[in-house]
């Protein structure tokens, strides 16, 4: 049930506020193809990786991924956080050697389009990863796969 609020303008007339109606605005919005959410991913023990257990428009490793291993100045949670169990490895200095710090699965193309629409099997997604490369990064490579399942 909504409310409705009068009050006088400055220049004498009245306006009135309908809560209910800047709800249905507000639900019709979040209805609409251009909601867009991004969906914070959890530590699954079962993968042994973080896991976006909801589907919005990106899913966001957040924070679990920062470190590598157990590199000095800088452990990652639940390392190797990887499907295969591969290992970080552990030796280095935490931003003087590579770490991969994020990664981001967004729906649609790199050019932006389609990133109004949720994540779906099938349709075209962009993965965009934070990395501290070694150096310049010229002999770092991250390899990123996708399956059906």
């Amino acid at each position: 049930m909504g409310s409705t609020t009068a009050r006088k303008n400055e220049d004498g007339t009245s306006s009135s506020s309908n809560r209910h109606h800047h709800l249905r605005k507000l639900i019709q919005l979040t209805d609409s193809s251009n909601f867009y959410e991004t969906v914070m991913a959890e530590y699954d023990p079962n993968y042994g990786v973080p896991f976006c257990r909801a589907v919005g428009n990106e899913c966001s490793s957040g924070e679990l991924l920062i470190g590598r291993g157990n590199i000095l100045g800088g452990n990652e949670n639940n390392a190797p956080n990887t499907l295969d169990g591969c290992p970080d490895g552990d030796l280095g200095t935490y931003w003087a050697d590579e770490s991969l710090e994020k990664i981001v699965v967004r729906a649609g193309g790199m050019n932006g389009t389609g990133v109004e629409n949720p994540l779906e099997a099938g349709k075209v997604a962009t993965i965009v990863a934070t990395v501290f490369p070694y150096f310049d990064g010229t002999f770092n490579y991250a390899d990123f796969y996708y399956s059906s399942e």
